[in-house]
């Protein structure tokens, strides 16, 4: 007798069932401010300002200010050297002319606390002044132009450098300065811009024009060096900087009451200084398309450069694109 075998029917496979779809990753708060931030840092002097995260705890008021002045003129007529410094965290500023590069100028902390008179003040003095009860900086830079010299009289050199403000304290020279700043060459018809970065501790509020509550070992200066300039010779000076500030009790403001998230503003420089070592000034090959760079390809790619760092490859990604940027733009 025949056995009826039953058979088991097989699950039908859909062919055209869609594939899954990849993951998103998943965006960190404050990353989609890293290429705005960095774009700041490049070019304090234009960048759009309207950040609201760089920094962690109080919000304060983010605002640029600017200050003009003149630097290597005395009564005395014989300045052919100087340095100007720049501690943008607490608005301090120091400048010295000299007839001589290796004579030895005295500097302390108390030497960057703000003049009533003096020629650059510091960006926004009368302002904050009167209505800042502490103060941290964002992005800054200090521009220098030989405004008074023809161009077939044009002799000297010129140094700028970012350095630590306790680098700074001391008996020092222009020379030391210009051993101590990384950046040099010849002086010519032509601007020299220094650009500011932040060290690890600047991302912490200083009270305006004290030098109490600065820690002095890791918050950074700015600063330009001369030497010989013709004498007595002009030399045209801004400062700029942009500047979260929290109000004074009888500003007639109210403190914000908030906190913010924050990007990490060390990986933020790390990042620039990885694609273009010279981004901070324009002395010899510096990075001219920096800022165009980081608006053409910014957003969540470049964050994802500063969020992740340590990878080599995202790393000479970078740098090529660099490199490549004029042709880019063009």
């Amino acid at each position: 007798m025949a056995r009826n075998k039953m058979s088991k029917s097989k699950p039908k496979v859909n062919s055209s069932s869609r594939p899954s779809a990849p993951r998103r990753r998943r965006q960190r708060r404050g990353d989609n401010h890293v290429p705005r931030y960095m774009a700041l840092l490049n070019d304090p002097c234009n960048a759009d300002t309207d950040l609201q995260a760089v920094y962690p705890g109080e919000r304060g008021f983010i605002q640029r200010f600017i200050s003009d002045g003149t630097l290597n003129s005395v009564a005395a007529g014989t300045a052919t050297s100087g340095v100007i410094l720049f501690h943008p965290n607490s608005g301090g500023v120091y400048s010295s002319f000299q007839n001589d590069p290796t004579n030895g100028i005295p500097i302390s902390l108390g030497s960057y606390i703000l003049a009533s008179t003096g020629f650059p003040q510091a960006p926004g003095q009368t302002f904050l002044t009167g209505s800042a009860a502490k103060i941290r900086a964002l992005a800054a830079c200090v521009s220098v132009l030989p405004s008074a010299v023809s161009v077939t009289n044009m002799t000297g050199e010129v140094a700028c450098g970012v350095t630590s403000l306790d680098s700074t304290f001391g008996t020092n020279s222009v020379n030391d300065f210009f051993a101590l700043f990384a950046a040099r060459a010849a002086l010519t018809k032509k601007q020299v811009d220094c650009k500011w970065y932040p060290g690890a501790f600047d991302d912490r509020y200083s009270t305006w024009n004290s030098n109490t509550s600065i820690d002095s070992s890791d918050t950074n200066v700015i600063g330009i060096a001369w030497r010989g300039y013709p004498v007595n010779a002009a030399l045209s000076a801004r400062l700029t900087s942009v500047v979260e500030w929290t109000p004074r009790l009888k500003s007639g403001l109210p403190p914000s009451n908030q906190v913010k998230p924050s990007i990490d503003h060390n990986n933020a420089v790390a990042t620039l200084q990885q694609a273009k070592p010279d981004w901070w000034h324009n002395l010899g090959a510096a990075a001219n398309y920096t800022t165009n760079f980081l608006w053409k390809h910014g957003g969540e790619k470049l964050a994802k450069f500063g969020s992740e760092l340590a990878s080599q490859k995202a790393a000479q990604y970078l740098i090529g694109a660099m490199e490549e940027a004029p042709l880019l733009l063009m």
